[in-house]
């Protein structure tokens, strides 16, 4: 049967990240007969594997891979029943797969092998948080410690030569691409010795780091607790797939603003009434948004600014002043047509959160002398009445700028309601959209700051942290903002105590991304709005939500340790039996050598690898799992 032709699909884009290695795939470079090479590598050894170099005719189109890693986990694997590979992008992969395997007569897998996806550790940190637990090499049993990305290692070399191999022919870059692979595997697999008894050392120190954390752990907690969280470890480890998130905080979402006003929306249409006050209320909030925004921007300016700066504020002014004008017309079917302007007071920001708007420094050291000089705003102070009358600077009507007075002889109680629970939607929004930014602020600092090598880099990333900086400002803002209108509008003491004042302490980056291996992180305490939920719950079972998972993550890191540990320690006997093999391999050809050259090339390679066997011995010794 003569293989069929892969079927063309439709393009699909990612639904993890924006991965350009997906979004990617089908770009036609004319000019090219081929755009890159793909292959596959042993994650142990970084050996590169025979038959699975392809090439790429268009981008990294997952056909390519399919009969790399194909052809890979086919190479002597007789007795194989299961086979980790480590892709960069294997959450979108591994997908559809086994389907495009069985529809394409030129793919083919070994019987009854298990294929277990993986992404490697620097990579996955650009996937989604859901992809964490299903695809880290952490909480996969049987991977040891490895990192998933020795191919970006090796085509470190590769790309010394890529320049001189592009104007080739196909058979010529072949030839040169295959003669650098074999060289590479060589060097491995001279240093392999070294390389060995590097990471039993490495897997040494991995388990006296993480051993003491985990046992400390086991011996604070509950019993019962324990052998729940280890039945649910390996049924997931069994089972996998989504079984995993159990490493991930088992936390129900807050209703976002829009899934409150799509609750209100659904409770009036099941009392027949009208949808014009919600739409109103929401134009409010999003006004307030706006002044907010073009507040922060105008303070932003610096001291003298520009005439395209004056009139883009004036624009804005213009637009702005609009929708206030036409948000209060719409306003009085709800509030009986009495003077909005009496009625509304505009609340203010906290200063304490305004400062890098102002151009101070932000709390922590390592962003002073950032060079933002202080700004200031573009009116003068015999602009007074012109500040106040500027659209930003406008009160809004509505029930919750009000004196009680005004809400009382209005009467609106069904109008105080729906503006809570939208209030409570956008106090949601805010602390999703802060708990975002600190994490982006945590990461910058571990990834920028903290190894930056140069002037350049430096000052880039702290613009890039000024930036965070400010939008994290402007979600307790805005948070604070719903929080205060809540107080007018009368919620009751529960609300108050789910949603708390942030102040400047529960700011502090997050250690568990700029300090991982920080002594004492066991009495860490995560400040309040990390650990808000949908719904009211007891405060202890946050605590035990959180050491659940601490526990978990400790068990997984001091277990992949130990693997490590006796994996290497396995590595070291069998590359000791290999080498004996060869030696015995060479010895019997030596018996049947009869020319002078046969002969002497026969000795020679029976000394390499009896050199090979005999360093190997003495470097191990006792380390051996099995000793010979």
């Amino acid at each position: 049967m003569s293989p069929q032709p892969w079927i063309a699909r439709k393009q699909v884009r990612s639904t993890c990240q924006n991965h350009r290695a997906v979004n990617d795939a089908n770009i036609v470079k004319s000019n090219l007969c081929a755009t890159g090479i793909g292959a596959t590598a042993c994650a142990r050894h970084g050996c590169f594997i025979p038959h699975s170099v392809v090439d790429f005719y268009k981008g990294e189109q997952q056909k390519n891979m399919d009969y790399s890693i194909c052809q890979a986990v086919s190479y002597h694997s007789t007795g194989v029943q299961k086979a980790l590979v480590i892709y960069d992008i294997a959450c979108q992969w591994y997908t559809n797969f086994r389907k495009r395997v069985e529809s394409y007569n030129g793919l083919s897998l070994p019987k009854d092998l298990e294929i277990i996806p993986a992404i490697g550790k620097f990579h996955l940190s650009a996937h989604k948080p859901s992809c964490f637990p299903q695809y880290s090499l952490m909480f996969i049993k049987g991977a040891g410690h490895i990192d998933g990305e020795v191919l970006e290692t090796l085509w470190f070399s590769f790309n010394k030569i890529s320049p001189s191999a592009r104007s080739m022919s196909l058979s010529h870059r072949q030839e040169l691409y295959e003669h650098h692979m074999r060289d590479s595997n060589w060097k491995k697999l001279v240093g392999l010795v070294k390389a060995l008894l590097k990471k039993y050392k490495t897997a040494l120190n991995g388990i006296k780091m993480t051993e003491g954390p985990y046992q400390d752990l086991c011996t604070s907690l509950d019993l019962d607790h324990l052998e729940c969280w280890i039945k649910d470890a390996e049924k997931a480890n069994i089972e996998r797939g989504e079984e995993l998130d159990l490493y991930s905080l088992q936390i129900n979402k807050a209703p976002t603003l829009l899934e409150m006003r799509l609750n209100i929306m659904g409770e009036k249409a099941s009392l027949s009434m009208g949808q014009g006050s919600l739409s109103w209320l929401v134009e409010g909030i999003s006004i307030e948004d706006a002044q907010d925004a073009l507040c922060a921007e105008i303070s932003g300016l610096p001291s003298n600014p520009t005439v395209l700066q004056k009139m883009a504020i004036a624009e804005k002014h213009q637009h702005l002043s609009a929708k206030i004008t036409k948000f209060h017309q719409s306003a009085f079917p709800f509030l009986a047509g009495m003077d909005y302007v009496e009625m509304a007071s505009l609340a203010k920001d906290d200063s304490e959160f305004c400062l890098e708007e102002n151009g101070a420094d932000s709390e922590d050291e390592n962003q002073q002398n950032s060079g933002y000089g202080a700004e200031k705003e573009i009116y003068s102070e015999d602009d007074s009445e012109a500040v106040e009358e500027c659209p930003e600077n406008h009160p809004l009507v509505m029930p919750s700028s009000m004196e009680v007075s005004f809400k009382s002889e209005l009467g609106l109680r069904s109008l105080i309601k729906e503006e809570l629970q939208l209030h409570i939607g956008q106090a949601n929004d805010c602390l999703e959209q802060l708990r975002t930014h600190l994490g982006q602020k945590a990461i910058l600092y571990r990834m920028n700051i903290r190894s930056s090598t140069s002037v350049c880099t430096d000052t880039r990333s702290k613009q890039e942290i000024h930036r965070t900086t400010l939008k994290i400002n402007r979600d307790i803002r805005s948070y604070h903002c719903a929080r205060k209108a809540l107080k007018s509008l009368g919620a009751n003491q529960d609300v108050f105590q789910k949603y708390q004042d942030i102040q400047q302490a529960d700011l502090h980056l997050s250690k568990d991304i700029t300090e991982e291996n920080r002594f004492g992180q066991s009495s860490d305490v995560l400040p309040w709005f990390w650990r808000i939920e949908g719904h009211s719950g007891q405060s202890d079972m946050w605590n035990i939500e959180f050491l659940r998972v601490s526990w978990l993550k400790a068990r997984a890191r001091y277990t992949r340790w130990k693997e490590e540990l006796e994996m290497v320690r396995h590595e070291m006997f069998w590359i000791t039996l290999w080498f004996k093999h060869q030696e015995e391999e060479w010895e019997k050809r030596s018996k049947n050598s009869q020319e002078p050259g046969h002969v002497a090339y026969v000795e020679k390679q029976k000394d390499l690898w009896q050199r090979f066997r005999q360093k190997a011995e003495n470097t191990f010794g006792k380390e051996m799992l099995v000793t010979m």
